[in-house]
């Protein structure tokens, strides 16, 4: 295993923890957002802020139409494979309000996803009841900072599962 490996355990464990609390959901959503979305497109998924943690191998790239405006949007996220599924969660760092994100799939639910460079074409929809907390399950495994972050809100935290459509 080496002396890295160790080293990387405390690496993940540590952005994971400063992801999850108030100030990094802060920075995940107002600095690292923009840069991300920036840097995965021009790398097609291949380079984004969270390099060199084991988090980047889930960082995609959602691609939508606007609720209103109709007009296409991409936005780097956090997602759970599942299967050959993927599961988003609408949390924005424990926010009062739902991402906008969130509302565009409701509204638009046929998206893409690219996937370390791999772009997918997708339909979205959101899952309730033992559904929603096997897949919430999923995602939490995954990223600790889910839990968090449902305690900071009184909203039920939506669960978006993404199933591609040209696999």
């Amino acid at each position: 295993m080496g002396i890295c490996c160790p080293a990387m355990r405390l690496y993940d464990t540590t952005a994971e923890a400063f992801a999850g609390s108030r100030l990094g959901a802060w920075m995940f959503l107002h600095v690292f957002t923009p840069v991300d979305r920036f840097l995965l497109t021009k790398t097609k998924g291949r380079v984004g802020t969270a390099i060199g943690t084991r988090l980047f191998k889930d960082n995609v790239m959602l691609g939508c139409r606007g609720a209103r405006s109709g007009l296409k949007r991409e936005v780097p996220l956090l997602s759970t494979s599942v299967g050959e599924e993927f599961v988003l969660v609408a949390s924005q760092g424990g926010a009062v309000e739902n991402p906008a994100w969130y509302h565009n799939l409701k509204a638009n639910p046929v998206c893409t996803l690219t996937v370390r460079g791999q772009s997918l074409e997708c339909t979205a929809r959101e899952v309730s009841g033992e559904e929603r907390h096997r897949y919430w399950r999923a995602a939490a495994e995954n990223y600790s900072g889910f839990a968090r972050y449902q305690t900071r809100t009184n909203r039920v935290i939506p669960v978006i599962v993404l199933t591609p459509t040209n696999s």
